[in-house]
């Protein structure tokens, strides 16, 4: 055999690699400059592999075990000063009122802000904290707000893979107005598109867990059930959010 008397054969199968998509994309080409620079050490050991096709790179895709779905925002925490703010109750309706001095400065206490938060993002948090591969869904803005989102998400091992960045759009941000042990939120909603997007079979959820999202969404929910058709397998998890709520 040609092995045995001391000549480089080429191997019968390719030799594979898997890369990891998590991988930066700038890093993926001095992986392979890696792998390839290790030629002398593989005719050392009696192999000579010239051809490419004897050698094959291929991004190993993970399954995701759980796709949220829902809005994802920063929220600002605005911690008030207990003597600078009441509850008072509405006489017409007797709902709760939260009152401060109108038309002059009112000093807080502190400011906290809190970047990718939502019920769908927290969910996702949580389960990759739980050692599934956790996705989300949703839409952010092309501007600092937006990266900060997405760091916070990547941070936490949530895969922003299907968060799309809108060109020249604001990422959701809300104000939170802490007083005593409840808060009150100013909430904004932006009018993203909200493109549902293509989901390789190789990374088809397990399951899909849906919650708060904006009234511009509305299609969305059309979206899942036909995904959910097509992918009869695929679970589906439902936390109302108040629009979803209201719609009834």
């Amino acid at each position: 055999m040609l092995f045995r008397s001391g000549e480089l054969v080429e191997p019968q199968k390719p030799i594979i690699y898997y890369i990891d998509p998590a991988t930066p994309s700038k890093w993926v080409p001095f992986l392979i400059q890696g792998v390839n620079d290790w030629q002398v050490a593989f005719e050392k050991a009696g192999f000579k592999i010239n051809e490419s096709r004897k050698r094959r790179f291929i991004m190993f895709e993970h399954k995701i075990d759980v796709l949220s779905v829902g809005d994802v925002v920063t929220d600002a925490f605005i911690r008030l000063l207990p003597h600078e703010a009441e509850v008072t109750t509405n006489p017409k309706n007797h709902h709760p009122l939260l009152c401060m001095t109108f038309g002059t400065k009112v000093p807080f206490e502190k400011a906290t802000i809190i970047n990718g938060v939502g019920n769908s993002p927290n969910a996702a948090v949580c389960f990759s904290r739980l050692g599934l591969n956790s996705s989300l869904y949703a839409n952010v803005g092309d501007d600092r707000v937006g990266e900060d989102i997405l760091i916070a998400l990547r941070a936490n091992e949530v895969s922003t893979e299907f968060v799309r960045v809108n060109k020249g759009m604001a990422s959701n941000y809300h104000y939170v107005l802490w007083y005593g042990a409840d808060r009150t939120i100013l909430i904004k909603h932006e009018p993203y598109p909200y493109i549902w997007p293509h989901i390789p079979t190789s990374k088809k959820p397990r399951w899909i867990y849906l919650s708060s999202i904006g009234e511009h969404a509305r299609h969305v929910h059309e979206n899942i059930v036909s995904y959910l058709k097509e992918n009869p397998d695929v679970k589906l998890a439902f936390q109302p959010g108040t629009f979803q709520i209201r719609e009834g």
